[in-house]
């Protein structure tokens, strides 16, 4: 299950740490009315959801062409413990 926790401009809910696992991606602004975007939300798009496994987290993000989208700067995912277990920037390199 996925739970999605933050998309700017879109939704802003609680946390839910039930869903152990957490994914925070951050792009950069449409280029489309990017002045606008910068003044209403400080210029990057974030996205945070939450599932019970990594797996669902990547599998997710590859169902919604988040993984290889242009604007992607980076993105993280989270232990329950808030250890970063899998950390990419733009340009797919993995960090950790």
């Amino acid at each position: 299950m996925i739970k999605l926790i933050k998309h700017t401009g879109e939704c802003d809910g609680p946390d839910d740490p039930s869903l152990p696992f957490r994914l925070d991606l951050i792009m950069r602004a449409p280029s489309l009315n990017h002045l606008v975007y910068v003044f209403l939300y400080g210029g990057v798009e974030e996205v945070v959801a939450r599932a019970d496994s990594v797996d669902e987290l990547v599998e997710w993000m590859h169902k919604h062409g988040l993984r290889d989208h242009p604007r992607l700067l980076r993105f993280f995912i989270t232990d329950p413990d808030g250890k970063t277990v899998y950390n990419v920037e733009s340009g797919g390199q993995v960090l950790a």
